[in-house]
């Protein structure tokens, strides 16, 4: 990587990914328009009666790809937020496990002390 100017050498394993992967979508884009470009020309040189066939084709083409593209764009995003609400859920919720824990023990604790008659100072949080 010391020699890839284009990714910094202490970037992150995902943003090379993610750079990568925009270099790789603009490369795509150039040569799909490249190929609906030349099959245009190709039918206007076959068949002029096929060029609108062949633009409205080459436009649906162009268009799933846009679409394509917009999809992962949002997609990921909301994924990660999905992802992260998780995980601060689990954190929450371990969280109230551990006070609801300790609230238990503390319970126990005053129940055993009572029953060997040993009063218990009341516990105050």
């Amino acid at each position: 990587m010391a020699g890839n100017s284009e990714t910094p050498p202490h970037a992150e394993p995902h943003e090379h990914h993610e750079h990568a992967e925009a270099k790789a979508s603009e490369v795509g884009d150039g040569v799909t328009i490249v190929s609906a470009a030349a099959l245009l020309g190709l039918g206007a040189i076959i068949q002029s009666e096929m060029l609108a066939g062949m633009a409205i084709g080459a436009g649906v083409v162009l268009a799933a790809r846009a679409a394509s593209r917009l999809t992962a764009d949002v997609m990921r995003p909301l994924a990660k937020t999905a992802i992260k609400a998780g995980y601060a859920a689990a954190s929450k919720i371990s969280e109230l496990a551990a006070e609801a824990g300790e609230e238990v023990q503390d319970l126990v604790a005053e129940a055993r002390s009572e029953y060997e008659g040993k009063p218990s100072p009341p516990i105050t949080h």
